[in-house]
């Protein structure tokens, strides 16, 4: 029977490890490592993928350069998965890649994540109103299909995975994970940071309580289909 007051839990999850302040210090350790090993190759792959798109109309730069491309998003995947399954041991399941049997149910997951999807749209869509600007860009649309999974397996996947398995703290693991989802989205700043910060917290927790990716992969892309075309993110500009 479920119970969804427990966490989905594996038996890995009780042995020992680096605990709680082993694990934070070594996922800053790693976030600056995948920082420091994205700057060394920013100048060539940046140059490189920029090359493959010039030619091509704006939508589809932005779906295949910023988003179907992104290779910014692959170097903390590759760092941050090598470390989980090779240096911490962690299986798929401690990293929340697949459901366990303690997890909700596919029926109560998918009715959690349309609710927090649709409060989410509600909050940022009501606190920008006076900067509504509705524009088709299907090539953010599309895009967000792999940006937002490339996000999901690394944000909700290895990061969130590992915090959860040493710390033994879910929420510890949660406001972590939502700090580093927040650091990465550099582009909201003071007050935004904060609001961004608040609506990360509720992907953790569905990762969490539904101990799989899929269903905060399903609310970001329900967010961002439903917020995009009336608020584009800023770098369309650029393209457009």
């Amino acid at each position: 029977m479920e119970n969804a007051a427990n966490p989905p839990a594996s038996p890995a999850r009780h042995s020992n490890g680096p605990g709680l302040a082993g694990i934070t210090l070594a996922t800053v350790f790693l976030w600056l490592a995948s920082e420091q090993f994205e700057s060394i190759l920013r100048p060539w792959l940046g140059g490189f993928f920029g090359e493959l798109t010039n030619s091509l109309e704006p939508q589809w730069a932005l779906l295949v350069e910023h988003h179907l491309l992104s290779w910014s998003q692959w170097v903390p995947i590759v760092v941050f998965g090598l470390a989980a399954l090779l240096i911490f041991r962690c299986s798929l399941r401690d990293v929340f890649l697949v459901p366990s049997a303690s997890s909700w149910s596919t029926r109560k997951s998918a009715l959690a994540s349309i609710i927090i999807a649709g409060l989410m749209s509600g909050v940022i869509l009501t606190s920008t109103w006076g900067q509504l600007d509705p524009a088709w860009h299907w090539g953010i649309m599309a895009g967000n299909v792999f940006s937002n999974m490339y996000e999901e397996v690394f944000f909700r996947g290895f990061l969130f995975g590992m915090l959860l398995k040493f710390s033994r703290s879910p929420w510890w693991a949660i406001v972590v994970t939502a700090a580093f989802f927040t650091l990465a989205h550099g582009q909201y700043a003071g007050w935004e940071s904060f609001g961004f910060f608040f609506l990360a917290l509720p992907f953790g927790w569905l990762t969490w309580k539904s101990g799989w990716i899929f269903w905060p992969y399903v609310v970001h892309m329900l967010v961002d289909w439903i917020v995009d075309p009336w608020l584009p993110p800023g770098y369309v500009a650029s393209y457009l």
